[in-house]
């Protein structure tokens, strides 16, 4: 029997609390052998499959790719606060990761994964819900073989930047979350890295076509040994 081919992977935002996790996951798995990642700043890690390519991602549509890949992975996303306008913020949450989509087609990929929000609905009187539901669509129209839509609930663990807010928020959600259970488990708190190994496991399933998965399947999979 011939041996099944290797993977390459192509993944934006590695150095968000999803995405440095996921990058370890597939640095370490045997499955692929080439991971390529885009980046505004040059990462902390270093491997032998792992390419990184410096981008302004207002350009991402410019963006040369050095083979095909096989899988997207989008960590992208920011919050209206740290982007200061809606403006901005849509062009994160929405503008890049659509550009990154079409990129992704352009070399040939079949898979893409988006990490989207709990609530995330086009029709959303919520802003924030909206443009995640906006993004989801626009994404799906594009045709991919396999698209994975991830709706975490609020991201647990720690961040390389301060998050006032949030970090208000997970201090909350660990007095409260044990609360939450049956059909309210997944409001609870999920940790980045438990994402990381939902998305990871998700990418390794046979399953084609639009899936959602909500935060306490994420839990279910992430948490799976």
């Amino acid at each position: 029997m011939m041996p099944k081919s290797q993977k390459a992977a192509l993944l934006a935002g590695a150095t968000g609390l999803v995405g440095e996790h996921l990058l370890k996951l597939i640095i370490d798995d045997n499955a692929y052998d080439k991971v390529i990642v885009l980046s505004r700043k040059p990462l902390e890690i270093s491997d032998d499959k792992l390419e990184v390519v410096m981008i302004d991602f207002d350009s991402l549509a410019q963006v040369e790719l050095s083979s095909n890949i096989d899988e997207v992975f989008c960590c992208l996303g920011t919050t209206i606060k740290k982007a200061k306008t809606r403006d901005l913020f849509e062009k994160v949450d929405y503008e890049y990761c659509l550009e990154l989509a079409k990129l992704g087609l352009k070399y040939k990929a079949g898979s893409f994964q988006l990490i989207s929000a709990m609530g995330a609905d086009e029709k959303s009187s919520f802003y924030y819900n909206k443009i995640k539901g906006k993004v989801e669509k626009a994404i799906s129209e594009l045709g991919y073989d396999k698209y994975s839509i991830i709706r975490p609930s609020l991201l647990m663990g720690q961040r390389s930047e301060e998050r006032v807010g949030e970090d208000s928020a997970k201090f909350a959600m660990k007095a409260i979350g044990w609360l939450l259970i049956g059909k309210l488990k997944k409001y609870r708190g999920i940790e980045g890295e438990v994402v990381a190994k939902a998305m990871h496991k998700i990418a390794s399933e046979g399953s084609m076509g639009e899936s959602v998965y909500e935060s306490d399947i994420l839990m279910e999979k992430g948490e799976e040994k």
